[in-house]
């Protein structure tokens, strides 16, 4: 998997026998709904099913029953919803462009699906949604929870721009 260090430079995790190449990545903190440096203390790797999509031209790797920060283009209502479904239905994908602080528009597109893959990525606690690179200025926010309910719920753009 593919985290933002501290200077927003992409780096590939992709062995956990290593020592880590950076010691924080950016997250976004559903609990006060900002993102935020994380300190990297663990890693984990999983071997699962993977969805690859790409997204405004850019490749995503992640495990299909993870899920990823969505919005309502009519209401600004946030949301997220699991990768399998990326491959079944159109949503608007929350792209955050850190460099402009501005959301942008989104296009995505399935391409394939592993039943036996291997990630490695940060551990994550409840509240955090990894920002995933898609690009030098831009992330979305994936999570292997369904934080709607508990942190989402009632909430819109507003609440994170």
């Amino acid at each position: 998997m593919i985290i933002f260090d501290e200077k927003t430079e992409p780096i590939m995790l992709d062995n956990i026998d290593i020592p880590f190449p950076v010691e924080y990545f950016w997250a976004l903190d559903l609990e006060i709904m900002d993102f935020t440096l994380k300190e990297l203390k663990l890693s984990e790797e999983l071997t699962t099913k993977t969805i690859s999509v790409t997204i405004n031209g850019w490749l995503l790797v992640a495990p299909a029953d993870w899920n990823i920060l969505t919005y309502s283009k009519e209401t600004s209502q946030l949301d997220v919803v699991t990768f399998s479904d990326l491959t079944k239905y159109d949503f608007s994908i929350f792209v955050y462009d850190h460099r402009k602080n501005k959301l942008m528009d989104s296009v995505v597109r399935a391409l394939d699906y592993d039943p036996c893959d291997k990630v490695q990525t940060p551990s994550l606690v409840r509240n955090t949604m990894l920002c995933h690179p898609l690009g030098p200025d831009a992330w979305a926010c994936i999570a292997p929870t369904d934080s709607y309910n508990k942190y989402l719920k009632n909430t819109v753009i507003g609440d994170i721009l």
